[in-house]
């Protein structure tokens, strides 16, 4: 089993030992992580992926877009040897302008629309034919919510 690098284990004990603080600052994360990267084997490659800053809720997104970037620009800056960054998101106008204004490189691998399509009707099917859902919906009610939901050009 492997242990958990220090500085996460100094990260935990701080707020175990303070009950009152509910999550670290982006400043204690931002550290912690860079802590993390300066004693790890980076050079075999290292991989943060950052998974759909586009789901952020619109009235907290400027706020945390900021952090996310800010945190980008960092990591960028520490040039730590092998490190890879991945996001994933749908293209929206203000991310794009924020991430834009990263030292990170960022190339664009636009998702042929079709697998889009896949995807969105993969997750609407999951959701309507689940029985903890209790959607109890008739076969037919079923596929009519799916191709209206999950049907061509359709977006989530």
């Amino acid at each position: 089993m492997r242990k958990l690098h220090p500085a996460l284990l100094a990260l935990h004990a701080e707020f175990t030992e303070t009950p009152s603080a509910t999550a670290p600052t982006t400043q204690q994360l931002q550290e912690t992580l860079l802590e993390v990267l300066e004693q790890i084997d980076t050079e075999s490659g290292t991989f943060i992926l950052v998974d759909a800053p586009d789901e952020i809720p619109f009235d907290t997104r400027h706020i945390q877009k900021t952090q996310i970037a800010g945190l980008l620009n960092t990591l960028a800056k520490s040039q730590a040897p092998g490190l890879r960054m991945l996001m994933t998101s749908r293209p929206h106008g203000d991310l794009l302008k924020s991430f834009a204004s990263t030292q990170s490189t960022w190339r664009e691998h636009p998702i042929p629309e079709d697998m889009i399509q896949a995807d969105i009707e993969l997750y609407v099917r999951a959701a309507i034919e689940n029985p903890a859902e209790e959607w109890n919906l008739d076969q037919s009610s079923q596929s009519r919510l799916l191709a209206r939901l999950a049907g061509p050009k359709q977006t989530m």
